[in-house]
Protein backbone atom coordinates (compact mmCIF):
# COMPACT_ATOMS: atom_id res chain seq x y z
CA UNK A 1 0.00 0.00 0.00
CA UNK A 2 1.70 3.33 -1.15
CA UNK A 3 0.17 6.57 1.46
CA UNK A 4 0.59 10.05 -0.54
CA UNK A 5 -0.47 13.21 0.95
CA UNK A 6 1.36 16.50 -0.53
CA UNK A 7 -0.80 19.07 1.95
CA UNK A 8 0.10 16.71 5.34
CA UNK A 9 3.49 16.53 6.41
CA UNK A 10 2.51 13.98 9.01
CA UNK A 11 0.96 10.73 7.36
CA UNK A 12 0.13 8.95 10.31
CA UNK A 13 0.41 9.92 14.46
CA UNK A 14 -0.06 7.27 17.08
CA UNK A 15 -0.16 8.83 20.41
CA UNK A 16 -0.78 6.80 23.70
CA UNK A 17 -0.77 3.29 21.73
CA UNK A 18 0.89 0.07 22.41
CA UNK A 19 1.84 -3.18 19.85
CA UNK A 20 1.08 -0.99 16.84
CA UNK A 21 2.88 -1.98 13.74
CA UNK A 22 3.77 -0.48 10.77
CA UNK A 23 4.63 -3.40 8.09
CA UNK A 24 5.75 -3.54 4.18
CA UNK A 25 3.67 0.64 3.67
CA UNK A 26 4.96 2.86 1.50
CA UNK A 27 5.05 6.62 2.53
CA UNK A 28 5.93 9.21 -0.10
CA UNK A 29 5.59 12.73 -1.00
CA UNK A 30 4.34 14.76 2.20
CA UNK A 31 4.83 18.56 2.55
CA UNK A 32 8.15 20.24 3.17
CA UNK A 33 8.44 21.40 6.61
CA UNK A 34 11.50 23.45 6.63
CA UNK A 35 9.18 26.39 7.08
CA UNK A 36 7.59 24.96 9.89
CA UNK A 37 8.34 25.65 13.63
CA UNK A 38 11.70 24.49 14.79
CA UNK A 39 12.96 23.64 18.68
CA UNK A 40 16.38 23.64 19.87
CA UNK A 41 15.84 20.15 21.65
CA UNK A 42 19.04 20.24 23.83
CA UNK A 43 22.83 21.99 24.32
CA UNK A 44 24.14 20.60 20.84
CA UNK A 45 24.44 22.47 17.46
CA UNK A 46 21.34 21.27 16.08
CA UNK A 47 17.38 22.17 15.76
CA UNK A 48 14.66 19.54 15.07
CA UNK A 49 11.71 19.75 13.68
CA UNK A 50 9.38 17.84 15.90
CA UNK A 51 7.28 16.38 13.18
CA UNK A 52 7.44 13.28 10.48
CA UNK A 53 5.25 11.49 8.27
CA UNK A 54 5.12 8.69 11.22
CA UNK A 55 5.17 10.44 14.35
CA UNK A 56 5.11 8.02 17.42
CA UNK A 57 4.21 9.62 20.97
CA UNK A 58 4.13 8.43 24.29
CA UNK A 59 3.65 4.95 22.97
CA UNK A 60 5.24 1.68 23.49
CA UNK A 61 6.44 -1.45 21.48
CA UNK A 62 5.20 0.42 18.60
CA UNK A 63 7.47 -1.98 15.83
CA UNK A 64 7.98 -0.11 11.45
CA UNK A 65 8.85 -3.12 9.70
CA UNK A 66 9.42 -3.82 6.00
CA UNK A 67 8.35 -0.12 5.17
CA UNK A 68 9.36 2.94 2.85
CA UNK A 69 10.09 6.64 2.88
CA UNK A 70 10.46 7.87 0.15
CA UNK A 71 10.64 11.73 -0.44
CA UNK A 72 8.94 12.65 2.86
CA UNK A 73 8.93 16.40 2.62
CA UNK A 74 10.77 16.40 6.44
CA UNK A 75 11.73 13.35 8.47
CA UNK A 76 10.78 9.63 7.98
CA UNK A 77 9.72 8.53 11.64
CA UNK A 78 9.73 10.76 14.77
CA UNK A 79 9.73 9.12 18.32
CA UNK A 80 8.73 11.78 20.83
CA UNK A 81 8.69 12.30 24.54
CA UNK A 82 7.89 8.44 26.76
CA UNK A 83 8.32 6.33 23.80
CA UNK A 84 9.48 3.09 24.95
CA UNK A 85 10.86 0.08 23.51
CA UNK A 86 9.96 0.44 19.84
CA UNK A 87 11.54 -1.01 16.72
CA UNK A 88 12.35 0.31 13.51
CA UNK A 89 14.03 -1.93 11.10
CA UNK A 90 14.26 -3.34 7.38
CA UNK A 91 12.84 -0.11 6.33
CA UNK A 92 14.45 2.16 2.98
CA UNK A 93 14.67 5.90 3.51
CA UNK A 94 15.40 7.69 0.64
CA UNK A 95 15.54 11.11 -0.16
CA UNK A 96 14.22 12.87 3.01
CA UNK A 97 13.56 16.08 3.40
CA UNK A 98 15.13 16.27 6.73
CA UNK A 99 16.28 13.13 8.94
CA UNK A 100 15.24 9.62 7.89
CA UNK A 101 14.58 8.72 12.18
CA UNK A 102 14.58 11.13 14.93
CA UNK A 103 13.86 10.70 18.62
CA UNK A 104 13.76 13.28 20.77
CA UNK A 105 12.19 13.70 24.26
CA UNK A 106 12.03 16.34 26.92
CA UNK A 107 12.94 17.93 30.56
CA UNK A 108 12.56 20.10 33.12
CA UNK A 109 15.73 22.36 32.12
CA UNK A 110 18.55 20.11 33.21
CA UNK A 111 15.92 17.87 35.47
CA UNK A 112 15.49 14.24 32.80
CA UNK A 113 14.07 12.14 36.25
CA UNK A 114 10.18 11.95 34.79
CA UNK A 115 9.61 9.81 31.99
CA UNK A 116 9.31 11.82 28.87
CA UNK A 117 11.93 10.73 26.67
CA UNK A 118 12.27 8.07 24.19
CA UNK A 119 14.54 4.90 25.42
CA UNK A 120 14.73 1.19 24.94
CA UNK A 121 14.53 2.15 21.05
CA UNK A 122 16.11 -0.43 18.24
CA UNK A 123 16.70 0.60 15.10
CA UNK A 124 18.25 -1.93 12.60
CA UNK A 125 18.74 -3.25 9.22
CA UNK A 126 17.48 0.14 7.62
CA UNK A 127 19.05 0.99 4.11
CA UNK A 128 18.94 5.49 4.53
CA UNK A 129 20.07 7.42 1.37
CA UNK A 130 19.95 10.81 0.62
CA UNK A 131 19.45 12.02 3.31
CA UNK A 132 18.48 16.10 4.15
CA UNK A 133 17.74 17.48 0.57
CA UNK A 134 16.50 20.39 2.20
CA UNK A 135 17.23 20.56 5.77
CA UNK A 136 21.49 20.36 6.55
CA UNK A 137 21.53 19.94 10.08
CA UNK A 138 19.91 15.96 9.91
CA UNK A 139 21.06 12.89 10.09
CA UNK A 140 20.03 8.67 9.35
CA UNK A 141 19.28 8.64 13.05
CA UNK A 142 19.05 11.54 15.07
CA UNK A 143 18.79 11.88 19.05
CA UNK A 144 18.27 13.87 21.72
CA UNK A 145 17.46 13.72 25.41
CA UNK A 146 17.24 9.88 24.73
CA UNK A 147 18.54 6.70 26.01
CA UNK A 148 19.40 2.69 25.54
CA UNK A 149 19.27 3.55 21.93
CA UNK A 150 20.68 0.49 19.63
CA UNK A 151 21.42 1.86 16.71
CA UNK A 152 22.60 -1.77 14.49
CA UNK A 153 23.35 -3.13 11.37
CA UNK A 154 22.43 -0.11 9.35
CA UNK A 155 23.21 1.01 5.83
CA UNK A 156 23.78 5.09 6.21
CA UNK A 157 25.05 7.30 3.47
CA UNK A 158 25.00 10.16 1.12
CA UNK A 159 24.07 13.44 3.46
CA UNK A 160 24.71 16.45 4.60
CA UNK A 161 25.96 16.33 7.95
CA UNK A 162 26.56 13.51 10.34
CA UNK A 163 25.31 10.43 9.55
CA UNK A 164 25.03 9.22 13.53
CA UNK A 165 24.32 12.03 15.98
CA UNK A 166 23.74 12.86 19.59
CA UNK A 167 22.86 16.22 20.30
CA UNK A 168 23.73 15.27 23.97
CA UNK A 169 24.69 12.62 26.48
CA UNK A 170 21.60 12.21 28.40
CA UNK A 171 21.60 9.50 30.18
CA UNK A 172 23.00 7.23 27.96
CA UNK A 173 23.54 3.32 27.91
CA UNK A 174 23.06 3.78 24.04
CA UNK A 175 25.13 1.06 21.68
CA UNK A 176 26.10 1.99 18.03
CA UNK A 177 27.36 -1.08 15.89
CA UNK A 178 27.67 -3.20 12.54
CA UNK A 179 26.52 -0.04 10.46
CA UNK A 180 28.35 0.92 7.09
CA UNK A 181 28.02 4.29 7.33
CA UNK A 182 30.01 6.76 4.20
CA UNK A 183 29.49 9.48 1.81
CA UNK A 184 28.29 11.85 4.69
CA UNK A 185 29.24 15.64 5.38
CA UNK A 186 29.01 16.21 1.97
CA UNK A 187 27.64 19.91 2.42
CA UNK A 188 29.08 20.90 5.65
CA UNK A 189 32.39 21.04 7.74
CA UNK A 190 34.19 20.43 10.88
CA UNK A 191 32.47 17.32 11.83
CA UNK A 192 32.23 13.39 11.13
CA UNK A 193 30.08 10.64 10.16
CA UNK A 194 29.33 9.77 13.83
CA UNK A 195 29.18 13.21 15.56
CA UNK A 196 28.52 13.75 19.79
CA UNK A 197 27.73 17.25 21.53
CA UNK A 198 27.38 16.79 25.44
CA UNK A 199 27.60 20.74 26.30
CA UNK A 200 24.85 20.51 29.48
CA UNK A 201 24.76 17.31 31.77
CA UNK A 202 21.22 16.01 33.23
CA UNK A 203 20.73 14.50 36.37
CA UNK A 204 18.39 10.80 35.31
CA UNK A 205 18.49 7.83 36.91
CA UNK A 206 21.19 6.79 34.70
CA UNK A 207 22.23 4.15 37.88
CA UNK A 208 25.91 5.49 37.66
CA UNK A 209 27.12 6.62 41.10
CA UNK A 210 28.32 10.49 41.06
CA UNK A 211 29.39 11.55 44.21
CA UNK A 212 27.13 14.23 44.84
CA UNK A 213 24.94 14.53 47.67
CA UNK A 214 20.69 14.36 47.32
CA UNK A 215 21.08 18.53 48.07
CA UNK A 216 23.40 18.81 45.38
CA UNK A 217 21.26 17.39 43.00
CA UNK A 218 17.90 19.52 43.90
CA UNK A 219 16.58 16.72 45.94
CA UNK A 220 16.45 13.59 43.72
CA UNK A 221 19.00 11.23 45.58
CA UNK A 222 19.00 8.34 43.40
CA UNK A 223 19.91 10.86 40.39
CA UNK A 224 22.89 11.07 38.74
CA UNK A 225 24.45 13.74 36.66
CA UNK A 226 26.55 11.04 35.16
CA UNK A 227 26.02 9.19 32.29
CA UNK A 228 26.28 5.30 30.81
CA UNK A 229 28.59 4.39 28.59
CA UNK A 230 27.89 4.52 25.41
CA UNK A 231 29.70 1.92 23.08
CA UNK A 232 30.27 2.47 19.08
CA UNK A 233 31.75 -0.96 17.89
CA UNK A 234 31.96 -2.93 14.61
CA UNK A 235 31.16 0.13 12.55
CA UNK A 236 32.89 0.37 8.95
CA UNK A 237 33.02 4.12 8.88
CA UNK A 238 34.17 5.62 5.87
CA UNK A 239 35.33 9.46 6.47
CA UNK A 240 34.95 10.67 2.07
CA UNK A 241 34.01 14.45 1.27
CA UNK A 242 34.41 16.78 4.20
CA UNK A 243 34.63 14.83 7.34
CA UNK A 244 37.28 15.47 9.63
CA UNK A 245 36.93 12.68 12.33
CA UNK A 246 35.58 9.22 11.45
CA UNK A 247 34.07 9.72 15.31
CA UNK A 248 34.02 13.04 16.42
CA UNK A 249 33.10 13.29 20.02
CA UNK A 250 32.77 17.10 20.44
CA UNK A 251 32.49 19.56 23.33
CA UNK A 252 32.12 18.04 26.51
CA UNK A 253 31.22 14.20 24.77
CA UNK A 254 31.93 11.72 27.84
CA UNK A 255 31.75 8.11 28.88
CA UNK A 256 32.48 6.52 25.16
CA UNK A 257 33.83 3.12 24.52
CA UNK A 258 34.88 3.34 20.85
CA UNK A 259 35.79 -0.11 19.65
CA UNK A 260 36.90 -2.72 16.92
CA UNK A 261 35.74 0.08 14.37
CA UNK A 262 36.91 0.03 10.60
CA UNK A 263 37.77 3.63 9.77
CA UNK A 264 39.22 5.38 6.71
CA UNK A 265 40.37 8.17 6.19
CA UNK A 266 39.04 9.96 9.82
CA UNK A 267 40.11 8.65 13.48
CA UNK A 268 39.04 9.20 16.91
CA UNK A 269 38.51 12.94 18.11
CA UNK A 270 38.11 14.21 21.81
CA UNK A 271 37.33 17.66 22.79
CA UNK A 272 36.42 18.60 26.26
CA UNK A 273 35.02 14.89 27.48
CA UNK A 274 36.70 12.92 29.91
CA UNK A 275 36.27 8.52 29.98
CA UNK A 276 36.76 7.64 26.80
CA UNK A 277 38.65 5.13 25.06
CA UNK A 278 39.29 4.63 21.41
CA UNK A 279 40.67 0.76 21.33
CA UNK A 280 41.30 -2.16 18.94
CA UNK A 281 40.29 0.13 15.89
CA UNK A 282 41.79 -0.06 12.51
CA UNK A 283 42.48 3.34 10.98
CA UNK A 284 43.97 4.00 7.68
CA UNK A 285 45.09 7.05 6.10
CA UNK A 286 43.25 9.79 8.82
CA UNK A 287 44.13 13.36 8.06
CA UNK A 288 43.11 14.46 4.97
CA UNK A 289 45.10 18.19 4.92
CA UNK A 290 42.43 20.42 2.74
CA UNK A 291 39.36 19.54 4.49
CA UNK A 292 38.10 22.07 7.39
CA UNK A 293 39.82 21.51 10.29
CA UNK A 294 41.54 19.38 8.13
CA UNK A 295 44.72 17.07 9.00
CA UNK A 296 43.98 15.49 12.15
CA UNK A 297 45.24 11.95 12.37
CA UNK A 298 44.84 8.20 14.41
CA UNK A 299 43.60 10.10 17.81
CA UNK A 300 42.68 13.92 18.18
CA UNK A 301 42.85 15.52 21.66
CA UNK A 302 41.78 19.26 22.32
CA UNK A 303 41.45 18.36 25.90
CA UNK A 304 45.05 20.33 27.57
CA UNK A 305 43.74 17.88 30.55
CA UNK A 306 43.99 13.93 30.93
CA UNK A 307 40.74 12.43 32.08
CA UNK A 308 40.81 8.63 31.55
CA UNK A 309 40.77 9.14 28.28
CA UNK A 310 43.04 6.06 26.34
CA UNK A 311 44.14 4.97 22.60
CA UNK A 312 45.39 1.83 22.90
CA UNK A 313 45.52 -1.28 21.45
CA UNK A 314 45.01 0.43 17.77
CA UNK A 315 46.35 -0.24 14.34
CA UNK A 316 47.06 2.86 12.24
CA UNK A 317 48.16 3.70 9.35
CA UNK A 318 49.94 6.88 7.82
CA UNK A 319 51.92 7.71 5.06
CA UNK A 320 53.88 10.56 6.60
CA UNK A 321 54.48 9.10 10.43
CA UNK A 322 51.99 11.33 11.75
CA UNK A 323 50.32 9.67 13.69
CA UNK A 324 48.28 12.12 16.73
CA UNK A 325 47.33 15.30 16.86
CA UNK A 326 47.55 16.70 20.42
CA UNK A 327 48.07 20.16 21.99
CA UNK A 328 51.83 19.46 24.12
CA UNK A 329 54.44 22.16 24.46
CA UNK A 330 57.89 19.26 24.68
CA UNK A 331 58.42 16.04 24.73
CA UNK A 332 58.69 15.40 28.27
CA UNK A 333 56.54 13.42 30.80
CA UNK A 334 55.29 16.27 32.58
CA UNK A 335 54.59 18.08 29.53
CA UNK A 336 52.61 15.57 27.96
CA UNK A 337 51.04 13.32 30.84
CA UNK A 338 48.39 15.73 32.15
CA UNK A 339 47.37 17.23 29.29
CA UNK A 340 46.31 14.29 26.37
CA UNK A 341 45.21 10.72 26.29
CA UNK A 342 47.71 8.15 27.32
CA UNK A 343 48.50 5.72 24.49
CA UNK A 344 49.72 2.00 24.45
CA UNK A 345 49.69 -1.21 22.77
CA UNK A 346 49.31 0.36 19.31
CA UNK A 347 50.90 -0.78 16.02
CA UNK A 348 51.47 1.88 14.04
CA UNK A 349 52.65 1.91 10.80
CA UNK A 350 54.75 4.37 8.65
CA UNK A 351 57.45 4.46 5.51
CA UNK A 352 60.81 3.71 6.36
CA UNK A 353 60.03 4.07 10.57
CA UNK A 354 59.05 8.03 10.06
CA UNK A 355 57.42 9.31 13.50
CA UNK A 356 56.55 12.61 14.35
CA UNK A 357 54.33 14.45 16.93
CA UNK A 358 54.71 17.86 17.49
CA UNK A 359 58.13 18.40 19.43
CA UNK A 360 59.02 14.65 19.85
CA UNK A 361 60.50 14.06 16.56
CA UNK A 362 60.79 10.32 16.80
CA UNK A 363 59.01 7.24 17.90
CA UNK A 364 61.96 6.73 20.18
CA UNK A 365 61.50 10.14 22.14
CA UNK A 366 57.67 10.09 22.06
CA UNK A 367 58.27 6.29 23.88
CA UNK A 368 60.81 7.89 26.41
CA UNK A 369 57.99 10.45 27.51
CA UNK A 370 55.99 7.89 28.38
CA UNK A 371 53.78 7.47 25.36
CA UNK A 372 52.92 4.43 23.69
CA UNK A 373 54.13 2.32 25.91
CA UNK A 374 54.19 -1.65 24.62
CA UNK A 375 53.38 0.08 21.17
CA UNK A 376 55.32 -0.81 18.07
CA UNK A 377 56.05 0.79 14.72
CA UNK A 378 55.81 -1.09 11.84
CA UNK A 379 57.05 -0.80 7.73
CA UNK A 380 53.75 0.80 5.41
CA UNK A 381 51.98 -2.59 4.95
CA UNK A 382 50.89 -3.86 1.58
CA UNK A 383 47.63 -3.76 0.60
CA UNK A 384 46.50 -7.04 0.94
CA UNK A 385 47.77 -6.42 4.46
CA UNK A 386 45.78 -3.53 5.22
CA UNK A 387 42.56 -5.64 3.62
CA UNK A 388 43.04 -8.42 6.00
CA UNK A 389 43.53 -5.60 8.92
CA UNK A 390 40.21 -4.34 8.02
CA UNK A 391 38.64 -8.13 7.56
CA UNK A 392 40.06 -9.13 10.94
CA UNK A 393 38.27 -6.33 13.13
CA UNK A 394 35.32 -6.80 11.32
CA UNK A 395 35.08 -10.15 11.97
CA UNK A 396 34.87 -11.39 8.12
CA UNK A 397 36.37 -14.79 6.89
Amino acid sequence: MCIRDRVLSAIVRVEGGSGVVFDGLVFTETRATYLDQYEVPSGGDWSIHRGAAVEIVDSSNVTITGCTFDQVGGNGVLLSNNVVNSLVEETEFVRTGDSAVVAVGNSEAIVGVERTFPRGTVIRRNHMHEIGIYGKQTSCYFQSKSSGTVFEDNLCYNGPRAGINWNDGFSGGNVVAGNLVFNMVRETGDHGPYNSWDREPYLTYSGVEDGFTPADKLGFANASILKQHDTITANFIINGYNGVWAIDHDDGSQRFNDTANLMVWGGCKNFLGNHKSCDHNVILHPGIANRSAGGRRCQTDDNKVFQSQYHDNNHCVTADGVFYSMNIDACNASAIDPHVYQTFNNTLYAPNGMFTNGPCQSFHDWQAAGQDRMSTLQPYPPVDQMIQMAKNVLGIK
